[in-house]
């Protein structure tokens, strides 16, 4: 059975948020997290437990919302496919890595919800050559992303940027598209999953202005998914003077849908930093109406992981903010919240 609620309320973060790292970490043992306190209770405290907890917790739901898909052909299916997004970041996290030759002594947030487990992912961080057909990448092997890796990283040299590129495509046009595609536009999880790659391409443009990168740069790193696909339309949103022309050309592109939240209170959008909370508020409202379907439904199953998401990016949000010294109004702007 799995958990009704989840930490997205402003109410329940307020409290969070005036607490201390083990206060927050106690309270966490109460709503849910039971299990995970009593394993790693004696060994770490403070930010650290947190963060262990909040990771093997992740796990933990994960593997259930498996055995509880398993009954349902169409709901596990839907559940693996998604669940390739966080494989997606392990990667792309793995090129980065390799490129700047750095080894992490971490594994990359969320990875728990992704459908290879942590460690097959650890063993591409050494240097050298990787050959996805030996016996210890089996499984990368058989991902959506195998062959783009294949190409390009034999060696430590190759074209970073085109990695990065193609290995978008593989996650949109090899994974995500035909299932889409065989949902109708008005179906719960077409909606989310929709709405979970325009956030997506919305929080790289964002950072594509942030970083003055130029505009060709940025183009094959949007998923080509709705507007985004179409060239020009999508240079004049990277092209745009401000960020409220970059607001307006958006939201006439999307003509209303997720990006609506665009042509409200629009004097209060002024800066990246509250246009992607807003973003965030958005997909995270959409998620809490689409999970009125039966839970079996696949929209309710993608539903529950970004959930789970929102509320480990929270919890690894706060315990970061309490280790650095940030104040509870420092604090806030970084998680995602529902009134």
């Amino acid at each position: 059975r799995m958990r009704a609620t989840t930490l997205s309320g402003e109410r329940d973060n307020a409290r969070l948020l005036e607490m201390s790292p083990d206060q927050i970490a106690h309270q966490l043992s109460e709503l849910g997290y039971g299990e995970q306190a009593r394993s790693l209770g004696l060994t770490q405290s403070g930010t650290d437990l947190i963060r262990g907890m909040v990771e093997r917790h992740l796990a933990a739901e994960m593997d259930s919302l498996r055995r509880l898909c398993t009954p349902s052909i169409a709901a596990s299916a839907w559940l693996r496919a998604y669940a390739w997004k966080y494989d997606l970041m392990q990667v792309r996290f793995v090129v980065r890595s390799r490129r700047a030759r750095m080894v992490p002594n971490s594994p990359v947030v969320m990875s728990a919800l992704a459908n290879l487990k942590p460690e097959v992912y650890q063993r591409m961080f050494e240097p050298g050559a990787i050959n996805l057909d030996a016996a210890e990448f089996a499984p990368i092997a058989a991902s959506p992303f195998a062959e783009t890796l294949r190409r390009h990283l034999r060696s430590d040299t190759g074209d970073y940027e085109a990695v990065e590129a193609a290995l978008l495509s593989d996650y949109h046009q090899g994974v995500i598209r035909k299932f889409l595609a065989s949902a109708p536009r008005y179906d719960p999880v077409h909606r989310i999953l929709s709405a979970d790659l325009d956030y997506t391409n919305l929080v790289t443009v964002l950072s594509a202005r942030d970083e003055k990168r130029r505009t060709e740069d940025i183009l094959p790193r949007l998923i080509p998914h709705g507007f985004w696909a179409h060239g020009e339309t999508a240079r004049g949103i990277l092209g745009a003077d401000s960020l409220a022309e970059m607001a307006k050309n958006i939201e006439r592109a999307a003509e209303g849908g997720f990006f609506s939240f665009l042509g409200t209170r629009r004097d209060a959008l002024t800066t990246p930093a509250a246009i992607e909370r807003a973003a965030r508020r958005a997909l995270l409202h959409l998620v809490r109406h689409c999970m009125r379907s039966p839970f079996e439904s696949p929209g309710a199953v993608i539903g529950y992981v970004i959930m789970q998401e929102i509320e480990g990016r929270n919890l690894s949000a706060l315990a970061a903010a309490k280790q650095a010294g940030f104040t509870a109004l420092e604090t806030a702007p970084y998680l995602v919240t529902e009134a």
